[in-house]
């Protein structure tokens, strides 16, 4: 570079985080951990100063001097002092930033949080002292009515899968950073998701709360309708029969979606917390990193992916995941191939044998369950989009 060159540095954010500091160039979503001089460099050339100035303030404070077009070469290559990224393969943005962050603290205050935790309390006592209100899947098969009841409990499921992410663009407003949300996959598996990067910019407390908004949203949910069909268990209530199974049917898709966030070898919300707690921001690209490098070692070929500049402490953390990461992946892999296609594949033949003009395969699709037929739809759909953003992954790295 030029001595008297001057590099143009957008509007950016700060926060030290033990020993790093997190630059945020907000409105392009990126979020980098450098270390505390690169922000000062960073800091130096974004009041005005020319590479050289920038350069002797630099020295004059470190005792050495910096690799300026180093390090404005790799801002660039992060995309901090270029165009704004492009959306995640597979993925629609949709944003919802106007929500004034003095409402989203009221909504995550801690007297908020309290009847939270006592609602979920509450839900709990009644599901151990009445285990019969404890759905099974049986629940999600209505009869009489089945598809009138199929397609409002669609819609309250959806209703809850927004009130989930909505918790986490909340928790995310509430600690001052923008959040948006939007549609995207899990491996092969179709889902809604907030976009809360800036959330690395917010205190550790905050991170967790924002990461964890989710889960309680769905808790406390799930302790409300507990709590429903405790009351009408013990005839406290008189509800209608339509209303008690729909309220089940429900209550058994919050517990499996709480199940669903077990799954911490996909970015799940108890994944997030885990990267949190251990300091591990890219948790799950240095594992998959690692993961490649080790399967170079294997057949005795070079190294890579480099990654000297992942701390120890942080490397161990990635040598435990890795096996979560495998375990994880290789049960994900099996119930696809052993679980999900076949049953897609069964319900595509007979889908073509009755376009085909044979109405009986037609008939059990069409007079029975709606259920599995439209979670068919949303399983092919998760599986095309996993497909399409792995071909555009592969012809990204040609």
């Amino acid at each position: 570079m030029q001595p008297e060159a001057r590099v143009i540095v957008p509007p950016f954010s700060e926060h030290v985080d033990g020993d790093d500091v997190i630059i945020a160039n907000p409105a392009r979503g990126v979020f980098l951990a450098v270390p505390p001089e690169a922000a000062v460099l960073l800091r130096l050339l974004a009041s005005g100063q020319t590479v050289a100035e920038a350069g002797a303030a630099y020295a004059a404070q470190y005792g050495q001097p910096a690799d300026i077009a180093d390090f404005v070469e790799s801002l660039t290559a992060a995309g901090f002092l270029d165009a704004p990224p492009a959306a995640p393969v597979g993925t629609r943005r949709y944003h919802f930033a106007s929500i004034p962050v003095g409402t989203a603290r009221r909504l995550w205050s801690r007297p908020a949080l309290a009847v939270c935790g006592a609602l979920i309390g509450l839900g709990l006592l009644a599901c151990a002292s009445e285990p019969a209100i404890v759905p099974s899947p049986a629940a999600l098969v209505f009869d009489p009515d089945h598809l009138g009841l199929s397609l409002v409990l669609i819609a309250l499921a959806l209703g809850a899968v927004f009130v989930h992410e909505l918790a986490h663009l909340l928790a995310a407003r509430a600690a001052g950073v923008p959040a948006r949300l939007g549609i995207g996959t899990r491996l092969w598996e179709l889902v809604a998701e907030t976009d809360m990067t800036g959330i690395w910019l917010a205190s550790r407390r905050q991170r967790c709360l924002a990461f964890v908004a989710g889960m309680l949203a769905d808790l406390t949910l799930a302790a409300l309708l507990a709590l429903l069909l405790l009351a009408h268990q013990r005839a406290w209530l008189g509800l209608d029969l339509n209303l008690v199974l729909l309220a089940r049917a429900l209550l058994f898709v919050q517990l499996t979606r709480l199940l669903w966030e077990l799954y911490i070898f996909v970015p799940t919300d108890v994944y997030y917390v885990l990267a949190t707690l251990t300091g591990c921001r890219n948790l799950m690209g240095d594992t998959q990193a690692w993961l490649l490098n080790w399967c170079w070692r294997l057949v005795r070929r070079p190294q890579r992916i480099d990654q000297s500049g992942v701390p120890a402490r942080e490397l161990r953390v990635v040598r435990i995941f890795a096996w979560v990461w495998l375990v994880g992946r290789g049960l994900a892999f099996a119930s696809l191939f052993f679980i999900t296609l076949p049953v897609l594949a069964a319900y595509l033949a007979m889908l073509g044998r009755g376009l085909g003009g044979d109405a009986n395969p037609l008939r059990p699709l069409l007079e029975g369950p709606a259920l599995p037929l439209l979670a068919v739809g949303v399983q092919l759909a998760g599986i095309v989009l996993w497909l399409r953003g792995l071909l555009r992954a592969r012809g990204h790295m040609v």
